[in-house]
């Protein structure tokens, strides 16, 4: 435990190295939500028309409770900070438009932003841990054992998920992937990928465009009935999947990790075919035959998993995480 909390804080004091505080409220994105720390108190800031409003008050009141009483009293601390408060900011229609147009104006705005995810290559953009992660998950992880082993398990691979990513249903990755495996396993003798829950757009919407939507759209299962699956699929959606991942690899089931553009501030420390499965189109079904073939190899992943779940997917280490990004933003400060 202690080499991980090591690794953590090196990840965090990475991030400090690219956050510099604003003096001014004149020199910060105002169309990004802002908040400002004198001593031990934040203020906050162009968020009240904002759909993730309520993310601004639970950050001043966790920053106010379990960081700043932490920090040094020199007031190194004071000064502007702005924060994305949605999942990421990848998927807002003028970031994706201005990327798929190698136009990185839009994009320039989020250096020394402090975000819950960020696309993988925007290495200017500063991470802090994903909200689930600051509230332990809603103790979720503990209160979901998988009681299954391997062996108990059926053999299919199993996805079930909400419409978030491209408000388009046509280019939504998480519509398009459930309806790629409809197609490519009919019978659905080898997966189980669907839709239960809608959001970012309605039904209506959605059956206008893809009419075939339909076939992939169930109703929400819970967690011990995906646990009965061998391999449990990472779709990404908005972003990063903030507690897919930590749930799979909780588990006992496989995590097959489909791309992502994302990352969580963790991600340096996952490796495939350690902690899990990079997948794609071109491999998932053989990679599912491979460890069917190998259970060994799949338990040892596993574990390996599990392992890492215990360490990292916790509130307190995420609060660690935090309290050594700013402890080393004061350092650098006071340099």
């Amino acid at each position: 435990m202690e080499e991980v909390n090591e690794l953590v804080k090196k990840l965090a004091c990475r991030e400090a190295h690219k956050l510099t505080i604003t003096e001014s409220i004149e020199n910060i994105h105002h169309h990004i939500p802002f908040f400002k720390i004198e001593g031990e108190q934040v203020l906050v800031g162009g968020f009240k028309h904002h759909d993730n409003a309520s993310r601004m008050i639970f950050w001043a009141k966790y920053l106010q409770t379990h960081i700043l009483p932490f920090m040094p009293k020199n007031g190194a601390l004071n000064g502007y900070y702005n924060i994305e408060l949605h999942d990421s900011y990848s998927h807002i229609p003028r970031i994706v438009d201005a990327r798929e147009k190698n136009y990185t104006g839009p994009i320039d705005e989020y250096k020394n932003c402090l975000v819950w995810s960020r696309h993988k290559h925007d290495n200017d953009v500063v991470l802090l841990p994903d909200l689930y992660h600051i509230i332990n998950y809603n103790n979720r992880l503990e209160n979901n054992p998988d009681h299954y082993v391997w062996e108990q398990k059926n053999d299919k691979i199993g996805f079930w998920g909400t419409t978030t990513g491209h408000m388009d249903p046509c280019r939504n990755n998480r519509i398009q992937t459930c309806l790629w495996f409809d197609t490519q396993d009919p019978s659905h003798k080898l997966s189980d990928c669907y839709i239960t829950n809608i959001a970012q757009m309605t039904y209506a919407d959605i059956i206008e465009r893809v009419p075939t939507f339909q076939r992939i759209k169930k109703n929400p299962v819970i967690l011990p009935f995906q646990y009965n699956y061998k391999f449990l699929l990472d779709i990404p959606g908005n972003t990063c999947s903030w507690d897919r991942v930590p749930h799979i690899m909780h588990s006992r089931s496989l995590l097959l990790k489909m791309p992502c553009e994302d990352m969580c501030f963790y991600y340096p420390l996952l490796k495939d075919g350690e902690t899990h499965v990079e997948v794609d189109k071109d491999s998932v079904f053989k990679k599912r035959e491979y460890y069917l073939q190998n259970p060994r190899e799949a338990k040892h992943i596993t574990q390996k998993a599990n392992a890492f779940s215990e360490n990292v997917f916790k509130g307190d280490v995420a609060r660690s995480y935090i309290r050594t990004l700013f402890e080393e933003v004061a350092y650098l400060k006071g340099k």
